[in-house]
């Protein structure tokens, strides 16, 4: 931490430099512009580094440290609109966390003569965990911030997983094998639907010990390939590489790789085994490698040369308990690049995406996150400011047409004929004669019918029974 703190002047300034208690001010663009001694304690953060800095409400993940310090001393939304306002800060998992890591904090309006609010001064008071879980059960959006912050400081150390947010049992099993993979220069390949963020989480292996540390990148759409071109640009990469010699591997990303060309295909699986020099190959595709070269659709041999490790991203629909922290994750993200800011979504609202499908997956829901930010007007974001489209998806879903069975017509049909003249022998007593002229047909013919009930039914005689 910097030592080169200007010290305030006045009587007042002097008492809040040395008060145990951490103490801030925000301007009205945001920006800090007071931080007391025990405020730089538990950010870990110098003040001559912070002031001047725009807070925003969000918890993006792999943040520097000021960027984080910053992040953290964020009050709600509401804070700035109306005071005093109490909240909950939490500095668990903080590069200098204190003694106290959980904070109750009061934000005070600084108004000017004319009622114009001119800033913001909070104020911080040690919280004990028990008493934590009292605060946070008030209030979901909060509950949901904090608990991604924590989340988020735990991870952000080991490779960037700002689209790897889940608790389910799904996500935590590829965190394990995006750790695993990072660990290695063996290729791996990622799968899943549309949406589900596989080309994300392929750059979070390739760029897993930060962009400034991590070896040469080089992403190729495999659906512009050709035999002719991926080999050019394959080439040119090692060649660069050669000159870039460094502690990292290289890594040679290959996005869609289901949609390179045959040709290309058998190009690349001998370039690449032509090459000796180290290099991290990792792939995306909507299906496994290995399950399309069973089928045929792609070289065996060079499924097997890609698909070392294999990561299957989960549809969202089959990991629904990760819908409401991943949509607070989005909401947050969208915070540190706009405004206004959003403190997250009530409970109706929440419910309403969980009986949502996704079909378009983790895309779909940031659609819908970014549309709700839009339309609401509030720090909240409630049911009537979702897309009308989600409630018109969820509606289709639980109301959506029946498939119809297939039938065999001929059986179908003589059930229906025996069962209209089974009918007209019990009204008849019996008597077929009677029962002959209820159907409308000779006796002789009901005689056939019941001797011969397997043979089609004729047409005409239809015709007489639906008149």
């Amino acid at each position: 931490m910097a030592n080169s703190r200007t010290k305030p002047t006045t009587v007042l300034g002097k008492q809040l430099e040395q008060h145990c208690w951490p103490v801030y001010a925000l301007d009205d663009a945001d920006q800090l512009i007071y931080l007391n001694a025990a405020c730089e304690q538990i950010t870990g953060v110098s003040s001559d580094q912070l002031i001047g800095v725009t807070v925003k409400y969000h918890e993006v993940g792999q943040l520097s440290d000021i960027e984080q310090a910053a992040a953290s001393l964020c009050p709600p939304p509401e804070a700035v609109q109306a005071g005093p306002y109490f909240a909950v800060i939490d500095f668990s998992g903080s590069p200098s966390q204190s003694t106290a890591s959980i904070w109750n904090a009061s934000f005070f309006p600084l108004v000017q003569e004319n009622s114009t609010q001119q800033g913001t001064l909070a104020v911080l008071v040690p919280q004990s965990i028990d008493a934590r879980a009292d605060v946070i059960q008030n209030n979901e959006s909060d509950a949901l911030h904090n608990a991604l912050r924590t989340w988020r400081l735990s991870l952000r150390s080991k490779y960037c997983t700002s689209r790897l947010v889940g608790i389910s049992e799904a996500m935590q099993r590829v965190r394990k094998q995006v750790t695993a993979s990072t660990q290695s220069v063996h290729p791996v390949v990622i799968h899943g639907p549309a949406g589900s963020g596989r080309e994300h989480v392929a750059r979070s292996i390739c760029y897993a010990l930060g962009a400034l540390e991590a070896g040469p990148v080089i992403s190729i759409r495999c659906e512009l390939m050709d035999a002719e071109l991926i080999t050019s640009t394959v080439r040119a990469f090692y060649h660069r590489c050669s000159d870039e010699l460094g502690k990292h591997p290289a890594s040679l990303l290959l996005l869609e790789a289901e949609q390179l060309p045959s040709d290309a295909q058998t190009a690349l699986y001998h370039l690449l085994n032509e090459k000796n020099q180290e290099l991290r190959i990792v792939t995306t595709a909507r299906e496994s490698l290995l399950s399309l070269a069973v089928h045929g659709t792609f070289r065996e041999d060079l499924a097997y040369r890609l698909s070392t490790f294999e990561i299957a991203l989960p549809p969202l629909c089959d990991r629904p308990e990760d819908i409401p922290i991943l949509a607070q994750s989005i909401l947050e993200e969208r915070n540190l690049e706009q405004d206004p800011q959003k403190r997250g979504f009530d409970a109706g609202a929440i419910d309403l995406m969980l009986c949502h499908n996704w079909p378009g997956n983790i895309d779909e829901l940031i659609t819908f996150v970014d549309q709700s930010c839009e339309s609401s007007q509030s720090a909240t974001i409630t049911v009537d400011d979702l897309p009308n489209q989600l409630q018109h998806a969820i509606s289709a879903h639980v109301y959506a047409q029946k498939e119809i069975e297939s039938i065999n017509l001929d059986e179908f049909l003589l059930d229906v004929e025996m069962e209209l003249i089974n009918g007209a022998l019990k009204q008849s007593g019996g008597n077929k004669t009677k029962a002959a002229k209820m159907l409308g047909i000779s006796r002789a013919r009901l005689h056939r019918r019941l001797e011969k009930p397997e043979e089609k039914v004729e047409e005409s005689m239809f015709k007489s029974i639906d008149d």
